[in-house]
């Protein structure tokens, strides 16, 4: 005999609940995604601007070793003591313009400068001071590389000491 009051489906209350259930599973998926997004582009900006500090480091460092180079030149002649300089990777001196200046980017060759390029997130900016103790005479260099991100200042400090032992 055949029950005729038998269901064979799904009713509209199971169909609903699991709609509700999976649409909760991807909403978490997505948000975790999203998050994931977020975080990677704060890693990519805290590289680049590491990056970027050291590189002006190593460019005031190029600039004391062509002091070093010359026979007419001290050391302190080229770095000298300020608190507002800028560098580009190929700088062979100081430059006091460029210091509150964003720095561009050339898509072509990923060479950040102040000169071409288009504009990007971060500025930088190079503090030396004169520091003697009882052994030496050197400089004290301090690079701040400074951004924003999502609304809120982020900042990179590189700090260097430069000693004149030639």
């Amino acid at each position: 005999m055949i029950n005729i009051n038998e269901k064979n489906g799904f009713t509209l209350l199971e169909v609903m609940i699991t709609l509700v259930v999976i649409s909760l599973g991807l909403t978490g998926a997505f948000m975790i995604i999203k998050d994931n997004f977020a975080v990677a582009s704060r890693v990519k900006n805290n590289m680049i601007a590491a990056h970027l500090a050291q590189e002006g480091v190593e460019v005031v460092r190029n600039i004391r070793d062509g002091e070093w180079h010359s026979s007419l030149l001290n050391f302190g002649d080229l770095v000298q003591d300020g608190d507002n300089w800028a560098v580009q990777w190929n700088s062979n001196e100081l430059d006091s313009d460029n210091s509150d200046n964003f720095l561009k980017i050339d898509n072509t060759t990923a060479i950040y400068s102040y000169d071409s390029g288009n504009p990007t997130i971060f500025k930088r900016k190079i503090e030396i001071s004169s520091a003697v103790d009882e052994e030496s005479f050197h400089k004290i260099v301090t690079v701040y590389v400074n951004w924003s991100e999502r609304g809120t200042p982020k900042s990179v400090r590189v700090e260097e000491h430069l000693y004149d032992w030639k």
